[in-house]
């Protein structure tokens, strides 16, 4: 877990495979994510109640998101995923109560109502 709540931007070096259960919980103020290609897996609770969020791009490499890897970033306006992309964790981005748009290349991944509970009232998804 990072204790430096402070951290506005963050870059995952290039090799990291994998984002631990609740490595970036509570950053507050974090504002922009940077994923590398490896990245594979983001952990439980890895990014929940990072309320500055503001959009995510999901590398091409990301398989998994953990079970509310994203829970409370209630900042977050959109998220983009890329066609490699397969599984969902429950409640992953559950309370992102500003969350608008999910946009996936290609098919989407098999997901529950509860992966996106409690977000904007215009919520839509995209396909492309």
């Amino acid at each position: 877990m990072l204790w430096d709540a402070s951290v506005k931007s963050l870059v995952c070096g290039r090799d990291l495979l994998y984002v631990g259960d609740f490595a970036f919980n509570e950053c507050y103020d974090l504002e922009y994510v940077h994923f590398n290609e490896k990245l594979n897996h983001i952990g439980y609770n890895a990014f929940a109640d990072c309320t500055s969020l503001l959009a995510l791009n999901m590398p091409t490499s990301l398989i998994t998101l953990g079970q509310a890897a994203f829970f409370g970033c209630s900042s977050l306006i959109q998220v983009a995923f890329h066609r490699n992309f397969i599984n969902f964790g429950t409640y992953c981005f559950t309370d992102c109560t500003s969350l608008q748009r999910v946009i996936f290349a290609g098919v989407p991944p098999t997901t529950n109502i509860e992966s996106f509970g409690n977000v904007a009232p215009n919520f839509r998804v995209y396909y492309t």
